[in-house]
C-alpha cells in the first residue's frame, strides 16, 4: 500500500515542482524555450530527488524512466490546454446570477474597501465585461486609444461555487453598459467619503490660519494664473464642488490643483497626505467646467494652442493643415486588410474648414488636455463624433533665419545642417484627436452627416 501511495505522492510533488520551475524559467527568459527547459529541468530533478528519498538510496535515482516520460507527456498536454485556453477559461465571465461578490478597482480610483455585493453592480459588471469581450473578439477598432476614452478594470469575481476569477480588462467607453457601470461605481458612498476627508482637512487648515502653495495643472491657457489667498480658495472651491458622485465627476474637467508646502509660520508640510495621512489619490482637487467662481478665482483662461516644435533654439507653432469630423456612432471592426493602428480611417468622415476646426478646438481641447486626474475616467464623452486635427508645414515667416549649433559650437544655417536632429523635423507632422464631452456637440457638426 505504501509503495502505491508513495508513487502517487511522488507524481503530485513532481507536478507542483515542475509548474513552479517552468514559471521561474519563463519569467527569467520570457520565452517558450525557457518555459520548456524549465519543465524538463523541474520534472527531471524532482523525479531523481523523490526516487532517492522514497527508496532511501541513490541507486534508485534513475528508476522508472518510463514513468517520467509518461509524466512529461501528460504535463505537455496540460500545458497546451492552459496556454491555448482549450476550456475557454480565460474568456469566461460569470453571469450575474452566478456571482456572490467581487473586488473591483477602476484604473487609479481604488477604494480602501474594494468589495461589491450589490446585485445591480454585479449585473452591470458582468454585462459590461461580456459586451467588451464580444467587441474584442469581433476586432473592434477604437476611435481613440487615449486614457480619456479607455480605462482598466481590475477585478476578482467570486462565484457561488467559491471559485475566484482574477482578471484585468481594458474597457472602452464605446462599449455598451459602461456608463451604467461607472455610475454605480461613482455613486457608491465610498467615493464621496474619500473626498470628504480631504475637504474636511482643507477646511480645518483654512480655519486655523494655515497658508499653502496652489499648483494649478492646466495644459491649455494663456495669461498668468492667479495665486489667491488659501482660505479664499478653500471656501470658494468647497462651495462649488458639492457631493462627489457620478453627476459631479462625469462633467468635463478644466484643471487640477495640488496643495503643496502647507505652513503655519513655524512648521511646513509638503502635502496634504503628509499632514493628514490621506491617500494621495484623493488629495488632488479637480476643477470642473461648471465651477465658474473657482475658475475665475484661479485666473484660468483656457485657450486652444497648436503643437510646437523647436528650430534650433526657437520654439515655433505648427500650422493647422487639415481637420476632419468622424462619425463614430456605429462601431467598426477589423477586416483583415488593415491593422488596428488605422483607427479612425474606418469611420465615416467629413472634412471641415480650418475656421470651424479652430472654433471647435477652442471649445473642447482644454477638456481633453486638462491633465490626468484619477476621476477623469468618469468623464462622459459623446460616442457619436470625434474631431481630428492635423498639423504640418511651418508658418511662412519662420521657414528662414533659424539656426543650430553643431557639436563644436559653430553656428550653422539650416540648409547646411539638414541632417542634424534639431533640423530633421522641419517637415514635422502630428495630429490630435479630441472626443467631444457629452452634450458639447454643436448642431453644425451633427448636420455634416
Amino acid at each position: 500500500v505504501f509503495k502505491k501511495l508513495a508513487s502517487v505522492i511522488k507524481y503530485m510533488i513532481m507536478f507542483v515542482a515542475t509548474v513552479y520551475v517552468s514559471i521561474f524559467f519563463q519569467a527569467v527568459g520570457y520565452s517558450d524555450f525557457h518555459m520548456i527547459f524549465g519543465i524538463i529541468c523541474g520534472a527531471f530533478v524532482s523525479w531523481m530527488t523523490l526516487n532517492t528519498i522514497i527508496a532511501k538510496s541513490p541507486k534508485a535515482m534513475f528508476k522508472g524512466v518510463k514513468g517520467l516520460v509518461i509524466f512529461l507527456l501528460v504535463f505537455a498536454l496540460f500545458t497546451a490546454v492552459v496556454c491555448y485556453d482549450v476550456t475557454n477559461y480565460d474568456d469566461y465571465v460569470p453571469s450575474e446570477n452566478n456571482i456572490r461578490f467581487a473586488d473591483i478597482e477602476i484604473s487609479n480610483v481604488t477604494y480602501d474597501n474594494t468589495r461589491f455585493d450589490d446585485p445591480k453592480m454585479l449585473a452591470a459588471l458582468s454585462n459590461m465585461l461580456k459586451n467588451q469581450q464580444d467587441m474584442d473578439e469581433k476586432g473592434f477598432v477604437s476611435p481613440s486609444s487615449g486614457g480619456y476614452v479607455n480605462f482598466n478594470v481590475n477585478t476578482v469575481i467570486f462565484t457561488k461555487l467559491g471559485m475566484p476569477i482574477a482578471r484585468t480588462y481594458r474597457i472602452s467607453k464605446y462599449t455598451d453598459g459602461v456608463e451604467e457601470f461607472l455610475k454605480l461605481y461613482a455613486d457608491d458612498p465610498r467615493l464621496d467619503n474619500a473626498y470628504s476627508a480631504t475637504h474636511e482637512a482643507l477646511l480645518e487648515l483654512a480655519s486655523s490660519g494655515y497658508e499653502a502653495e496652489l499648483h494649478v495643472n492646466c495644459n491649455n491657457y494663456k495669461g498668468d494664473l492667479k495665486t489667491p489667498d488659501f482660505a479664499t480658495f478653500v471656501h470658494t472651491y468647497l462651495g462649488e464642488i458639492g457631493t462627489v458622485n457620478y453627476e459631479r465627476v462625469s462633467k468635463p474637467i478644466v484643471a487640477t490643483v495640488d496643495i503643496n508646502h502647507i505652513y503655519n509660520g513655524t512648521t511646513t508640510y509638503y502635502s496634504l497626505y503628509d499632514l493628514y495621512n490621506l491617500n494621495w489619490q484623493w488629495t488632488e482637487l479637480v476643477v470642473y467646467a461648471d465651477m465658474t467662481d473657482t475658475i475665475k478665482l484661479l485666473g484660468i483662461k483656457p485657450e486652444y494652442t497648436h503643437p510646437t516644435v523647436y528650430r534650433g533654439d526657437r520654439e515655433v507653432e505648427l500650422e493647422l493643415s487639415g481637420a476632419m469630423i468622424y462619425n463614430t456612432s456605429e462601431p467598426r471592426y477589423i477586416d483583415g486588410t488593415l491593422g488596428y493602428a488605422d483607427g479612425l480611417s474606418r469611420y465615416p468622415v467629413r472634412n471641415i474648414s480650418n475656421e470651424l476646426a479652430e472654433e471647435l478646438a477652442n471649445k473642447i481641447a482644454w477638456y481633453n488636455e486638462s491633465g490626468y486626474p484619477n476621476v477623469r475616467v468618469f468623464t462622459e464623452i459623446d460616442t457619436d463624433y470625434i474631431l481630428r486635427l492635423e498639423y504640418g508645414n511651418l508658418p511662412k515667416d519662420t521657414e528662414e533665419d533659424y539656426y543650430v549649433y553643431d557639436e563644436y559650437g559653430i553656428k550653422a544655417t539650416a540648409e547646411a545642417v539638414e541632417y542634424y536632429d534639431s533640423v530633421k523635423y522641419a517637415g514635422d507632422y502630428t495630429y490630435r484627436v479630441y472626443p467631444f464631452p457629452k452634450g458639447y456637440v454643436p448642431e453644425t457638426v451633427k448636420a455634416l452627416f
